[in-house]
């Protein structure tokens, strides 16, 4: 904002008020916008910006805004600016919208907001007023959007380590440390990604608008920097651990699930439960405890149902809201039959584990493999609790983190555990 914003002039009529549109009117740059789009919408032309950059701004902005249609309806605003704009408007002052150069991009915000009388390249370097200054750490933002709450999935490699009944092989405790150290950095680099992908999406949500990138807390350009950042360090740990062509693979599918699958229906739930067991088989060969055929059976009813009741939880809040989920392929009335298949593979799982437990590989393994039964009713309360809490509308975020903040799944758990370790010494 200009600071020749003040509510006297020369001859009692108001002066002008200025008012940049990146970084002020914006919570984010309208360039670094474009190139987002362009990145996460035509990667083949990823180094094409540094090309057009040797031209100099003025060229970079020109070539993306020829393939780059910002939607300014669903930019980050700064509300206190706008409420800010709307007083001064209705005193009478005149409002100048400025951007980096008179464009398309400030033309449509102009239009969109229908507050300013004028749309003008900023004069010179007149300094600018501090009255709306960055709330928020930028620092905390871009921590959040590493999302470290998601870390929680990567416990899944040291599971081959205690159905192997081998918990104190200590070398393989290590082993499976790095192992999940390394999705956990290339699951952030995804993840990053992601809502760089999805900014559009995640700003017409009423709860992901919020996130770091969509609601402008965290600065784009370092989401540019991270995401690839964080891909190489996770794919050289994996190598480091033997793992690398099962990190290959997770960083495949999960990109191909947040660029298209995640808007094939079934597909998509399908998709995320293939990645759920990619950390589990991971694990086993990270560690040289590998993952035997009834685990993975049990594992893949497992996460396909967890799967269903993410998915089945965006479409009741979508439903109950009167809104349409963006970027998926189902419509309202799939959600019975979504629900239906979810809570079948939660029963399917049970009775593959039940199966499990009374296989000749356990008997083998363990000292009394029939306290293993304990397991089945353990594994199935807690999944039909997770459906209880869907259904009640309890659960809203990924099964998983959702997992992770109730007391009750820690109790199931620990139950889990002390079982195991009894049928391994009894």
């Amino acid at each position: 904002m200009s600071s020749k914003d003040s509510p006297g002039g020369l001859a009692g009529a108001p002066l002008p008020v200025s008012v940049a549109l990146d970084g002020t009117l914006i919570r984010t740059s309208t360039l670094f916008e474009s190139l987002v789009r362009l990145v996460t919408r035509r990667p083949w032309l990823v180094l094409m910006p540094l090309v057009w950059i040797l031209g100099g701004k003025a060229k970079l902005r020109a070539e993306l805004a020829r393939r780059v249609t910002l939607n300014p309806a669903l930019l980050p605003y700064d509300e206190r600016v706008l409420k800010y704009l709307a007083g001064e408007k209705s005193r009478g002052r005149k409002l100048v919208l400025t951007g980096a150069c008179a464009g398309s991009s400030a033309d449509a915000v102009a239009a969109h907001l229908g507050l300013f009388d004028e749309v003008a390249a900023p004069a010179g370097n007149s300094p600018s007023d501090e009255l709306f200054p960055r709330q928020g750490s930028a620092l905390a933002a871009l921590v959040r959007a590493l999302r470290p709450y998601q870390w929680s999935k990567n416990l899944l490699v040291f599971v081959p380590i205690i159905t192997s009944n081998h918990l104190f092989d200590y070398t393989a405790w290590l082993s499976a440390f790095w192992a999940a150290a390394a999705f956990s950095a290339t699951a952030s680099g995804l993840y990053v990604l992601n809502d760089l992908a999805d900014l559009d999406a995640d700003r017409a949500h009423p709860r992901k608008r919020n996130r770091p990138f969509a609601s402008g807390a965290a600065p784009l350009w370092a989401g540019l920097v991270l995401a690839p950042a964080l891909l190489v360090a996770g794919i050289a740990v994996a190598a480091a651990v033997h793992v690398l062509p099962i990190m290959l693979l997770y960083a495949a599918v999960s990109m191909a699930y947040s660029f298209g699958l995640k808007q094939e229906p079934l597909v998509d739930v399908f998709a995320l439960a293939f990645l759920y067991i990619v950390r589990l088989y991971a694990g086993g060969l990270a560690t040289g405890h590998y993952v035997s055929m009834w685990l993975l059976a049990f594992s893949a009813f497992l996460f396909l149902a967890l799967a269903l009741a993410k998915r089945t939880t965006e479409l009741a809040d979508a439903e109950k809201a009167g809104r349409k989920v963006e970027r998926r392929g189902y419509a309202p009335g799939d959600l019975p039959v979504l629900r239906t298949m979810g809570i079948a593979s939660t029963f399917v799982s049970s009775m593959v584990l039940a199966l499990y437990v009374q296989s000749p590989e356990i008997a083998a393994r363990y000292a009394s493999p029939i306290a293993l039964w304990a397991l089945v009713p353990l594994m199935l309360f807690w999944q039909a609790r997770m459906w209880l809490a869907a259904g009640r509308g309890w659960m809203h975020d990924d099964p998983i983190v959702h997992a992770a903040r109730d007391w009750v799944t820690w109790l199931v758990v620990t139950l889990i555990l002390v079982t195991i370790m009894a049928a391994a010494r009894l």
